[in-house]
Formats: structure tokens, sequence, C-alpha cells
């Protein structure tokens, strides 16, 4: 016996409506799972992507301070290299490449303080 042959006795565009609708509720209710689990209600058990992007901007402010630093170093050495210089010019670089990378830290921080996390992974409401 087929599958289609479950389905004889049944009109094909209710069978349809009910496997949408089923389908539909399914949906709705993972959605609504995941915005309980946004809006800081309990822990995702998988990990939520809030908590991924969280990791994401963490990253991100890590290697703008320590790239910064290391731009700083690499000039710094390089003139001290080429103007035959101990290390005038890299600890002067040094010093402004990690200010360099601590101003890119606090722009990144204050971009997403004012946007309130609408880039971090916040939806809208769907439907509307």
């Amino acid at each position: 016996m087929s599958v289609r042959d479950d389905h004889r006795d049944t009109p094909a565009p209710d069978r349809d409506k009910r496997e949408f609708d089923a389908r539909l509720a399914a949906a709705e209710a993972r959605l609504a799972e995941e915005d309980r689990y946004e809006d800081g209600g309990d822990v995702s058990p998988t990990g939520s992507a809030q908590d991924y992007s969280a990791l994401g901007l963490a990253l991100r402010l890590g290697t703008e301070l320590v790239s910064g630093l290391a731009v700083g170093v690499g000039l710094g050495w390089a003139l001290d290299y080429w103007l035959g210089y101990r290390a005038l010019f890299l600890i002067l670089f040094s010093l402004l490449g990690a200010a360099a990378g601590m101003l890119n830290v606090w722009r990144v921080v204050g971009r997403t303080m004012v946007d309130g996390g609408a880039s971090r992974g916040k939806r809208g409401k769907r439907g509307s």
C-alpha cells in the first residue's frame, strides 16, 4: 500500500491545507521559542545567535587592539632599522599603535551601544 492509497478518500485541497497548517504551526512554535531565548528568558540549549554574535564582537575587539599594536611595532621597527636608531621609533610607534587600537575598540563599542544590539542579530516583528 503506497502513501497515495492512504489519502484517496481525502480530497487533495483539504489535505494540502491541513499539511500547510501543520507546517505553519510548527514553524511559528519554533520562532516563538527562539524569540523567548533572544528576549533574555531562558538560555538556549544550542546557544542563541546573540551568544555567537557576542563572541564575534569580543574577537573583533581583540583583533582591533592587536592589529593596531602590530602595525605600530612594525612601522617603528622598520624606521629604526632604516634610520639606524636602536629603539626610538619602536617605542614611539608602539605607543601610537596601542592608542590607535584602543581608539578603534572605543569606536566599535560606542557604535554597538548606540545601536542597542540591533546589529547583533535582533529581528523585527514578523508579519507586520
